[in-house]
C-alpha cells in the first residue's frame, strides 16, 4: 500500500476534480473530489499553524467578574480552558497573558 503526503492528496484530488466529465456521476464524483481538495488545503493550513495559547481576558459584568479564554489563532472567546480551540481546532500550548 502506497502511503501518500498531505500535499500529493490535495494534488490528486484537484487532478480528479479536473477531470471532463460526460455523465451525471462522473460530474458527482469531480465535484466531491473538488470538496476534498479544500478539506485537505483546510487541514494542512491547520497543522501549519498548528500550536496555540489562550489569552486570559477578564470578563466583568454587573456583580460578577469571571476569567474568559481567547484562542491566539481566531481570537475566538472560550469560557472553559480546553486542549484545542473549540471554534478553529488548533491545538492548545497553555496560556498567556497579553
Amino acid at each position: 500500500m502506497n502511503n501518500l503526503t498531505l500535499e500529493e492528496a490535495i494534488a490528486h484530488a484537484e487532478e480528479v476534480a479536473d477531470y471532463d466529465c460526460y455523465n451525471d456521476e462522473q460530474m458527482k464524483c469531480a465535484n466531491e473530489h473538488k470538496q476534498l481538495a479544500e478539506w485537505l488545503k483546510e487541514l494542512k493550513s491547520l497543522k501549519e499553524n498548528k500550536i496555540g495559547h489562550w489569552i486570559e481576558r477578564d470578563f466583568v459584568s454587573p456583580g460578577a467578574y469571571f476569567t474568559v479564554y481567547q484562542c491566539s489563532k481566531c481570537n475566538e472567546i472560550s469560557w472553559n480552558w480546553y486542549n484545542y480551540c473549540p471554534c478553529c481546532g488548533v491545538r492548545m500550548e497553555g496560556t498567556e497573558d497579553e
